[in-house]
C-alpha cells in the first residue's frame, strides 16, 4: 500500500468515526445538562480529595485522570442519605449470609460486595501481588471475611484502592484495549457491565445506553461510557 493510500484510508476512517464520537460527545454533554447540580457535586467531591485520590491512584497525573474518570458517573447519581440507609439496613444480612443474599451498593463510587469478591479471586489467581492488600485479611471466619470487606468498601481510602486494583485487572486481562486512545471508554464500560464479560460483550456495552436507571427503564437513558470519557477529556486535566 502507498504512502497516499494509505493516508486516504486513514482520512476515510477518521471521517466515518467522527460523527459517532460527536454524538457520544453530544449525549455527555445532555446527561451533564439534566443533572447540573450533582455533576458539579462530583467535580467538587474529587477536588476535594484531590490530593487522596492522587495518593491511592497514582502519583502519575495520567493514572489520577484515567482512573477517576471509571466511576465518575456513579459519583454524579450518588446519594449519600439513600446509600447509608440501604447499606445499613442489609450489611449484616451479607456479613452472615453472603452476595447472594444480600448485594447492595456502596459508597461514591457504588462498589458491590459481589465485585469486591470477584476483583480479590481474580487478584489471587492470576498473582498479581501489587494489589495483594486487596484480598488478604487478618481475620479468619468467612463471616468476619465480609464484613471486614464491607468496613473497608465504607472508606473512600479503600474505594480508591479497589479501583486502582480494577485498573491493574483490565490492564492484566485485556492489555490491547489499554493501548487504545480512547481506552478510558472502555474501561468505564468494563466497570459498568462487569470485567468478568467478554472482550466483546464490554465493547458492546460502551454503546449501549441504560445509565443511570438500567436496562428495563424505559425513559430518556445515557451512555455510562460516554459520560465518563466526557469526564476525562473536559475536566479531569484541570483536576490533576
Amino acid at each position: 500500500m502507498s504512502h497516499t493510500t494509505a493516508q486516504k484510508w486513514l482520512l476515510m476512517l477518521f471521517c466515518l468515526a467522527c460523527p459517532a464520537m460527536l454524538w457520544a460527545q453530544k449525549t455527555a454533554q445532555e446527561y451533564e445538562k439534566a443533572y447540573p447540580t450533582n455533576f458539579q457535586d462530583a467535580l467538587a467531591f474529587i477536588k476535594m480529595h484531590k490530593a487522596l485520590f492522587i495518593e491511592q491512584l497514582g502519583k502519575e497525573a495520567g493514572d489520577a485522570r484515567v482512573i477517576s474518570a471509571i466511576a465518575f458517573p456513579e459519583m454524579v447519581r450518588y446519594s449519600e442519605l439513600s446509600n447509608m440507609f440501604e447499606t445499613a439496613s442489609i450489611e449484616t444480612l451479607y456479613a452472615k449470609f453472603g452476595a447472594k443474599y444480600a448485594d447492595f451498593s456502596v459508597g461514591n463510587f457504588q462498589m458491590k460486595p459481589s465485585f469486591i469478591e470477584k476483583m480479590e479471586l481474580y487478584l489471587k489467581d492470576n498473582w498479581l501481588t501489587t494489589y495483594s492488600d486487596v484480598w488478604q485479611y487478618d481475620v479468619h471466619t468467612e463471616a468476619e471475611i465480609r464484613s471486614k470487606r464491607v468496613t473497608r468498601m465504607k472508606t473512600l481510602r479503600w474505594q480508591l484502592r479497589y479501583l486502582r486494583a480494577f485498573y491493574g485487572v483490565i490492564l492484566h486481562k485485556f492489555p490491547t484495549q489499554m493501548l487504545q486512545a480512547d481506552k478510558a471508554r472502555f474501561l468505564a464500560a468494563a466497570y459498568n457491565r462487569g470485567f468478568d464479560k467478554s472482550e466483546a460483550e464490554i465493547t458492546r456495552w460502551s454503546k449501549v445506553f441504560a445509565f443511570p436507571h438500567g436496562i428495563r427503564y424505559t425513559g430518556k437513558q445515557y451512555n455510562y461510557a460516554d459520560i465518563s470519557y466526557h469526564y476525562y477529556t473536559k475536566y479531569s486535566s484541570s483536576i490533576f
